[in-house]
């Protein structure tokens, strides 16, 4: 578990001083304990909140492999449009419908078999979005579902937190 922490903290100081904020000036931000944290405790600009994902499936049994890939995906699309996942706050992300097709009928069959169906609410900053998507190809499973919902979460989340930076500005 240190290790990853070590690592972690090694990925956040080259990030910042890839976004201009040297690594002395990042080691005097987390001594203090501001760990990033913009004006009155919000993120800053180049944050995102950390994803508290959970099932609320009244009709589907779920798939412990879900919820780490869209964290994964979306940390990972973070991180390629120069943001860092921050703890200051929170996007709920409620999983409400999922049905995966046996991969063995879905690329023998395609769409014959069915569709594939990931659908979730993400809750932030008082926004509740739907998100989903789905797949009736014999190609494309869960893992590509699982990218497609995280990336649209990720968009969303960017747009609300654009949209209150402007309403603040105002």
């Amino acid at each position: 578990m240190n290790v990853v922490r070590c690592l972690t903290f090694l990925l956040i100081l080259s990030s910042q001083c890839i976004l201009g904020q040297s690594a002395s000036d990042r080691l005097d931000a987390i001594a203090s304990g501001s760990h990033g944290v913009g004006e009155n405790g919000k993120l800053d600009a180049n944050q995102l909140p950390k994803l508290n994902i959970h099932w609320q499936c009244v009709e589907c049994s779920g798939n412990d492999k879900v919820i780490p890939l869209i964290e994964r995906a979306y940390e990972e699309h973070a991180h390629d449009k120069q943001y860092m996942i921050s703890d200051v706050e929170i996007a709920d992300i409620v999983i409400k419908d999922y049905q995966q097709r046996n991969p063995g009928a879905r690329a023998t069959l395609g769409s014959l078999a069915g569709q594939d169906l990931l659908s979730t609410e993400v809750h932030f900053r008082g926004r509740t979005i739907i998100v989903a998507d789905y797949s009736s190809n014999s190609w494309l499973g869960m893992n590509y579902l699982c990218r497609s919902v995280a990336t649209k979460a990720f968009k969303e989340i960017v747009a609300t937190l654009k949209e209150n930076q402007l309403r603040t500005r105002d």
